[in-house]
């Protein structure tokens, strides 16, 4: 997962020039938070991350502190590296912090606990395939060249699992009477549907008058 290729120092450049993080409150209340600690390079992880064949149907979130030896991490830019089940390797561009949300700061108290919270949005090259995702989240900042690291923090690679769903294929209803059914596609079903009510009469009723706006035509 972490090679110092300068092809892959070229990606990393361009996620760092194009997409670095902007500052955000957008997370939901309801959602579960995983820790990472950053002293242990460990990371929380959930058991199941998703269902194979899924694209952006859930997200997860995770926690950790905002300043690591003095570095405040949100003037940096966040990946989570994977190599999902099938063995491809991919990067994922974290596009937010939530700076506010975990952050314990109160002057009366002495409290100040600065937090961040990002999210990783589980898109289909994660669940390509079901079975076990290895992920590991990086923090950095390359040169203007993109040539050179002038930081970069590393956590240890945590394991979830993506759910096996059904996989439907052509294999599955070579015996079908009635095969079309089976494998039409979404977009021909929604054709096959508006060109039926387009064959038709439409007319609408308002609930709060009760017309029919047919009859009036």
């Amino acid at each position: 997962m972490k090679t110092a290729s300068q092809e892959y120092y070229n990606l990393l450049h361009q996620i760092q020039d194009e997409n670095a993080p902007s500052i955000a409150v957008l997370l939901p209340g309801t959602e579960n938070i995983y820790d990472i600690d950053l002293n242990a390079r460990t990371i929380e992880s959930p058991e199941f991350l998703s269902v194979s064949k899924d694209h952006r149907a859930e997200t997860i979130y995770f926690k950790c502190p905002r300043y690591f030896d003095n570095i405040d991490l949100t003037n940096l830019v966040c990946v989570v590296e994977y190599i999902n089940a099938n063995g491809d390797g991919r990067v994922y561009a974290v596009p937010y912090y939530d700076v506010d949300s975990f952050s314990l700061i109160d002057e009366e108290e002495g409290i100040y606990e600065p937090m961040i919270i990002f999210p990783w949005c589980i898109d289909g090259e994660a669940t390509k395939v079901g079975g076990e995702v290895t992920y590991a989240i990086r923090f950095y900042q390359l040169n203007d060249t993109g040539t050179k690291m002038i930081y970069n923090l590393n956590t240890l690679t945590a394991k979830s699992k993506v759910l096996y769903g059904i996989e439907v294929n052509n294999a599955d209803f070579e015996e079908s009477e009635d095969e079309s059914n089976y494998l039409a596609t979404c977009l021909e079903q929604v054709m096959h549907y508006a060109k039926k009510a387009s064959d038709r009469d439409l007319y609408w009723i308002n609930l709060n008058t009760g017309i029919d706006y047919n009859e009036m035509q």
